[in-house]
């Protein structure tokens, strides 16, 4: 493929090979290359915005999910990078529209049930994140949605369930 005129295929597959080894800025130039062949390709430009969120550069992911929203605005996975990107700038309030939005296009969602769960915990909404949170549990690989749970279900006086919890998050 290398020894071949460059092409949108190429630098498709390029991109995508490279991020699934987590080579975020080789695939981010890839992206970027096809998208120069093609550029008012808004597929090509929504892979490379969550390319550059997984890459952890919030501040740009941010600012392209915006602007990719202008002209898609049904799309979930759009509105979580968006609210995902806010929140992990520290900016809770501002994170849970994008992300409410993403769950009323996806209600199976639970990545952006987690964020926005986290998101009203943390801005003493409790009762409100527990409905989100409970709807991530599935997903929690290290226990934090269950610890989580346990603070926000304490905070309203549910200690039993704060227990319960607790004890599967220690497990």
């Amino acid at each position: 493929l290398a020894k071949l005129p460059p092409s949108l295929e190429f630098y498709q597959f390029s991109a995508e090979f490279y991020r699934n080894q987590g080579r975020w800025a080789d695939s981010i130039k890839a992206w970027e290359d096809a998208l120069r062949l093609e550029p008012a390709d808004d597929e090509i430009k929504q892979e490379l915005v969550a390319t550059i969120y997984m890459s952890k550069d919030f501040p740009r992911s941010e600012s392209m999910a915006r602007e990719l929203l202008v002209k898609n605005s049904n799309s979930p996975d759009l509105w979580f990078i968006l609210g995902d990107s806010i929140m992990i700038q520290q900016r809770p309030e501002e994170a849970i529209e994008p992300l409410t939005k993403a769950i009323r296009l996806r209600a199976d969602y639970p990545p952006a049930h987690a964020v926005l769960g986290r998101a009203l915990l943390q801005m003493d909404r409790a009762s409100e994140a527990i409905p989100h949170l409970k709807a991530a549990l599935s997903t929690d690989a290290d226990g934090s949605l269950h610890f989580q749970l346990s603070r926000a279900y304490q905070l309203t006086g549910q200690r039993e369930l704060a227990d319960q919890m607790r004890q599967a998050y220690q497990e």
